[in-house]
């Protein structure tokens, strides 16, 4: 196997595949991760729910509705509870990848097939609902990748049908019947507080759009993360500015993530480390670096990082919820015990989460700023260069 540099995988994450092979050799290795073994030839279970639309063969995409083999099949689709319940990295892979996942595939031009078997409707219910399948084959390993939560074993099908009643959202189920721009049902829906995830899977069912079209799921990560950052900036650019230097932390799943918020409008600088040994780099330390300033048009000096989109989407939505304006620096250090990607949920939470803390935190002077960040990222950072310290410590 030919040696592939460090940088070049931090940079791809498993599902760019700028290296030029069919799939990531660092991700082969949990292709065999212990699944709940499933072998049916007619499949069935509750799903959280949790809907995949792949990109493989677009315009014919496979789409999928992850079943659940035991236990409270919602938490198995939960960020926020994943969180809350402090889970391990394990348990978090474990719940995943014991789901299985039926999958069909559909025409992305022609989403209103996907009301065939009622899996448009179940795939956004509000509450887990039962799902039958007809399985084509044996299913195939686990899959994983940089931008996805751990997907389980998928298995070809001749049929996947809901069988029981799903709960909708009415506003979702009304926007998806218009004819509007996409951008604008998101935009209208996160401001009136349905959840960015829901948002998701809608947005990659093809529900909303002038020309509705499937989303292949990891396109529409990104995507929604890049329209609500952009909500959320026009918004946040109307706040006052904070009245000086704070930071937070906040440690989770081999990820220690350190927000630097300075006065001034919403940019967003990011340094992401990947420590020697850790998942993504075994040789050496990687830096990635991107940034993003202020205005609503402005574009990130590397716009393909699915990840950076994740973590402005989380800073500025913490910002958008306390009602102020800040500059920020995100800078994300990664272990060797992230030794298996999670997707960028707990990268957006993580920041999330430490910019709350940060908003929480006293001011700090110059030198107390120097104290709990390193010296490096300050000297290098681009946003602490536009003014001095100095003349916005009070």
């Amino acid at each position: 196997m030919k040696r592939i540099d460090p940088e070049l995988c931090a940079r791809c994450k498993g599902y760019k595949r700028l290296c030029g092979l069919p799939n990531c050799p660092i991700l082969q290795r949990f292709r065999a991760y212990k699944s709940a073994g499933w072998e049916e030839k007619e499949p069935e279970g509750p799903t959280p729910p949790s809907p995949i639309v792949g990109e493989r063969g677009y315009p014919k995409v496979p789409v999928s509705l992850g079943l659940s083999p035991y236990g409270d099949p919602k938490l198995r689709d939960d960020p926020y509870m994943w969180i809350k319940m402090n889970l391990k990295l394990e348990d978090i892979a474990r719940l995943r990848m014991e789901m299985l996942n039926p999958f069909k595939r559909f025409d992305a031009r022609r989403p209103w097939e996907l009301l065939k078997g009622e899996i448009l409707w179940g795939a956004i219910s509000e509450k887990p609902v039962d799902v039958e399948a007809e399985a084509l084959g044996k299913p195939k390993p686990p899959s994983l990748d940089g931008l996805l939560a751990p997907l389980g074993p998928s298995v070809k099908a001749e049929k996947v049908k809901v069988t029981s009643n799903p709960k909708v959202d009415p506003l979702i189920e009304r926007r998806a019947s218009e004819r509007i721009k996409a951008e604008e049902a998101l935009r209208e829906l996160f401001e009136w507080g349905r959840d960015p995830y829901l948002l998701i899977k809608a947005f990659s069912l093809g529900m909303f759009g002038r020309k509705k079209r499937l989303v292949p799921t990891r396109w529409a990560i990104t995507a929604v993360d890049q329209t609500l950052s952009k909500f959320l900036k026009e918004n946040i650019l109307k706040f006052s500015w904070i009245d000086g230097f704070k930071v937070g932390r906040y440690s989770h799943l081999g990820n220690t993530y350190t927000v630097i918020l300075k006065p001034g409008p919403p940019s967003v600088e990011m340094f992401e480390i990947w420590k020697r040994g850790s998942l993504w780099s075994s040789e050496k330390d990687v830096l990635i670096y991107n940034i993003e300033y202020s205005l609503p048009t402005s574009k990130a000096m590397d716009p393909s990082d699915g990840g950076f989109h994740a973590i402005k989407h989380g800073v500025l939505k913490a910002l958008y919820e306390k009602r102020v304006s800040a500059s920020v620096i995100v800078i994300r250090e990664i272990d060797e015990s992230y030794y298996m990607p999670l997707g960028v949920w707990q990268v957006r939470e993580g920041a999330r989460l430490a910019a709350l803390e940060a908003l929480s935190s006293p001011n700090l002077n110059e030198k107390e700023l120097g104290e709990v960040v390193n010296e490096k990222y300050l000297s290098s950072s681009r946003l602490l260069r536009t003014r001095g310290l100095s003349e916005y410590i009070k």
